[in-house]
């Protein structure tokens, strides 16, 4: 609520606000190199349903959800990884086990920047099967897809419009916002997913509700998208709070197996982004908490689906002369 509360304060002055020089608002660190590490704890909710929306939605998920990860940046330009840490055998027996790895790479300048991503999940299970089938037991292995694979890589351009906003001081922390300020941006979304298993993987009590669906078991969408949105940082000190929202819709390309014949298709797609921050950018030694929220549809044969991914980092980091 505070996030969206800055935001909406920030829309407000952001009409009326005047660019000023970036050298009054924006501190540049003498440091060449900074690097982090963080933790995050990270969702992926593949959801499944009907057009007509006839049963409950069937969710699919990693048994993967802490992370254990690592930041470089220089100047304009950042990149990080990071890998699963290990679950429980115990965990792994009742929900499968999940390979899973993250990389993305930084890049900001001025007026514009690039945020590129790779990311990929294998090993998954139903989260929900009370609602498939009426006499599961939670002590039993929940429904596995051990060889099903969800990939997305792709890269989001952005445009600010306020030359005094600096996303280093949000990503990177290689610059530090003197005062509160936001921006109107525009985001160009290019994101390609991914998903594939040996078999189709509809709960078999819903596939009387799309047939057609029922009988993929592989595709690749290709979504292009504008997302026109706001952020705002809010500075008391060298402590911040930052949020940014951004919505559109695109066009998607879909190309998918069925009954083991190849489809080619476009459809219209929605992309909705939020992320919020708060830290500490200090003069050698920063921190800072994050949570995202990032959605994509896909609208395809007779079911209805969305892919989204949300984290939530703690990040430390060090700056290196």
């Amino acid at each position: 609520m505070l996030t969206l509360l800055l935001l909406f304060i920030g829309i407000t002055n952001g009409f009326t606000q005047v660019n000023k020089d970036t050298m009054n608002c924006v501190y540049k660190f003498p440091h060449r190199i900074t690097f982090k590490t963080y933790f995050s704890s990270s969702d992926l909710y593949y959801t499944i349903r009907d057009k007509d929306a006839k049963y409950k939605p069937a969710v699919i998920i990693p048994n993967s959800r802490n992370n254990l990860g690592f930041s470089l940046s220089y100047k304009s330009l950042g990149a990080s990884y990071s890998v699963r840490i290990e679950e429980s055998p115990y965990s792994e027996r009742r929900f499968g086990k999940t390979k899973y790895y993250d990389f993305r790479l930084n890049y900001f300048y001025k007026i514009y920047g690039f945020d590129g991503y790779l990311q990929h999940y294998k090993g998954l299970y139903q989260k929900n099967p009370q609602s498939f089938y009426p006499n599961f037991s939670n002590t039993t292995p929940y429904p596995q897809f051990p060889n099903m694979a969800i990939t997305t890589f792709g890269f989001n351009a952005i445009i600010k419009k306020n030359k005094c906003f600096s996303y280093k001081s949000i990503y990177y922390q290689s610059e530090r916002q003197k005062h509160s300020v936001g921006s109107l941006v525009l985001m160009l979304n290019n994101r390609v997913s991914r998903i594939k298993n040996d078999n189709p993987y509809t709960p078999a009590s819903a596939v009387k509700y799309m047939p057609e669906f029922s009988k993929c078991n592989k595709g690749t969408f290709l979504d292009f998208a504008l997302a026109p949105g706001y952020v705002y940082t809010y500075v008391k000190n060298n402590y911040f709070i930052n949020g940014s929202m951004y919505a559109g819709l695109g066009e998607q390309l879909q190309l998918y197996t069925r009954s083991n014949a190849v489809q080619l298709k476009f459809r219209p797609m929605f992309k909705y982004n939020f992320r919020a921050t708060a830290g500490y950018n200090g003069d050698d030694f920063f921190y800072k908490i994050s949570y995202d929220i990032d959605l994509n549809t896909i609208r395809f044969e007779d079911s209805r689906q969305n892919i989204l991914l949300s984290g939530l980092d703690f990040t430390v980091g060090l700056r290196i002369k």
